[in-house]
């Protein structure tokens, strides 16, 4: 082999493996994850997600259904667990980014819930968006994310930095805090 040739490769690998770490981060694969539990009544039902969009609507049974969409999910852990061991009155759904991915990392985790659970929701740098829900109590809290409580009954505890609140048609006791953003209600 010449020396030109194995010149030619060496500097041709090379740049080759310097450009892999930005094609990975760049892009990654999407998947998605779905599911669903029968839920005891009262049960509380939290959910973690880092740079994730948090998307909550109602269903008209005891079952807790989730979709969730993974983007550049070789980042994203994402795991459900059930805290109790028969009937199901705590469950967990979690999304976050691991080393690497804090930046191009993303989930998008849509859930209905049945009427009367306690809600806990927990996210960073996307919305949280609550649709025509009946909980005991929600405690809904980003940073960088708006919040949005639309045509819901129940206790709400709203809290974001840096984006605004949006509440309209909400029954029961609303309590907001935010900094840096507007809080509408309507």
């Amino acid at each position: 082999m010449s020396t030109k040739f194995q010149t030619l490769l060496i500097v041709t690998v090379a740049a080759l493996a310097t450009l892999a770490p930005v094609c990975v981060l760049s892009g990654g694969d999407t998947s998605s994850k779905n599911g669903s539990i029968e839920l005891s009544e009262g049960a509380l039902v939290e959910v973690f997600g880092e740079n994730a969009e948090v998307r909550i609507r109602r269903v008209s049974t005891d079952t807790l259904r989730w979709d969730i969409t993974l983007h550049n999910d070789e980042f994203v852990d994402f795991y459900t667990q059930s805290l109790t061991d028969k009937t199901v009155d705590h469950y967990v759904i979690s999304a976050t980014t691991s080393t690497g991915g804090a930046t191009t990392a993303n989930s998008v985790l849509e859930l209905s819930v049945p009427d009367g659970i306690q809600l806990v929701v927990q996210s960073t740098n996307r919305p949280i968006a609550v649709e025509e829900i009946m909980v005991i109590s929600a405690s809904l809290t980003t940073t960088n994310g708006k919040i949005s409580v639309i045509n819901s009954t129940g206790d709400f505890v709203l809290n974001t930095n840096n984006s605004e609140v949006t509440v309209q048609a909400v029954t029961g006791q609303v309590d907001v805090t935010t900094t840096n953003a507007h809080v509408w209600f309507e």
